[in-house]
């Protein structure tokens, strides 16, 4: 099969193209930005079956979408402003990229006749929380599907949960704790660590997408989150514990504003589609994931063995 994924130079897209290349899928990947180096390597050291193409260019260019799509089989919509805080800070290019390009995407498939549509939505579709993030994923995912009546699609949604591994960008939360961790030798957690997460990791939640694939997932929402649920505060006390170098942890006073406490739902959000979850029999257990995840940074930022790190490259204590 061959498929093209926009946003596939950024944490999640690099994962699910190496899903896909394992999975013995060719691959175009589209994005604004080229991909970073090493990125068609493949996964956790599997080699991979299927190819990759690179395609430089931007999501709400339909004309360009439409070119990279032609000849494939199905589009995985990854492109995004994912992050809360860079949404809320500039709107209109969260608004710009989050639902003006699913309709660009959109349209590109009318164009070229794939009818197979995987959107990339997230849990905080249920949540009074997330602001600007929120709404403009909300927005997207009633396109997909009022596009997919109007012109015969056949959508999945996969509504994502707290994403980490390899590969994360720096606004990543698990990202930032480590790097404090290692760089820094101390942790300062900017909630007050009761905050209850379903971490999954970005490897789990690419295989899992890729399964999405399936004929039997069509016209459904899917959430991929972790298997097991856990504050806060126990993982940050699990990043220090793995780093070691008796890492100390400090906790705000307050919860971690803009963002869920317990759960990602709320009654106040209104009516949306349920969804279900979508599981593996195997996954990466959070502590091996956090390890993991771990390792990669430390090699990125130059730690030895010895544990912590002293300052950064740039002297400034931050990747």
């Amino acid at each position: 099969m061959r498929v093209l994924v926009t946003g596939s130079s950024g944490f999640l897209g690099r994962h699910v193209v190496a899903a896909h290349r394992a999975a013995g899928h060719d691959v175009i990947g589209l994005d604004q930005v080229a991909a970073p180096d090493g990125a068609d390597d493949g996964d956790g050291g599997v080699e991979p079956v299927g190819t990759v193409e690179r395609v430089v260019g931007d999501v709400r260019d339909v004309d360009a979408v439409a070119a990279a799509l032609d000849g494939c089989d199905a589009v995985y919509h990854l492109a995004a402003v994912a992050d809360l805080g860079a949404a809320a800070e500039d709107p209109l290019r969260a608004a710009q990229v989050n639902v003006v390009g699913t309709s660009a995407a959109l349209e590109a498939c009318r164009r070229t006749g794939v009818t197979r549509f995987v959107h990339a939505s997230t849990v905080y579709v249920h949540a009074s929380a997330g602001s600007v993030y929120r709404t403009t994923k909300r927005a997207a995912e009633s396109l997909v599907h009022d596009c997919a009546e109007l012109w015969g699609l056949r959508p999945t949604v996969l509504r994502f949960g707290s994403l980490y591994g390899p590969g994360a960008d720096a606004d990543n939360a698990i990202r930032r704790i480590i790097t404090m961790a290692l760089t820094e030798g101390r942790i300062d957690f900017w909630g007050d660590g009761t905050e209850v997460r379903e971490y999954i990791h970005a490897a789990d939640a690419a295989r899992l997408a890729v399964r999405a694939l399936e004929d039997r997932f069509v016209g459904r929402t899917l959430h991929l989150v972790g298997r097991d649920r856990m504050t806060t505060g126990e993982m940050v006390r699990m990043v220090a514990e793995i780093v070691g170098s008796d890492v100390p942890v400090a906790f705000g006073e307050e919860r971690y504003r803009g963002r869920y406490h317990l759960t990602p739902y709320s009654l106040d959000a209104g009516r949306i589609s349920i969804g279900e979850r979508l599981t593996d029999e195997t996954y990466v257990d959070l502590g091996l994931g956090l390890l993991d995840t771990m390792q990669h940074l430390a090699a990125d930022l130059g730690v030895g063995a010895d544990g912590v790190a002293g300052p950064s490259r740039d002297g400034t204590g931050q990747p």
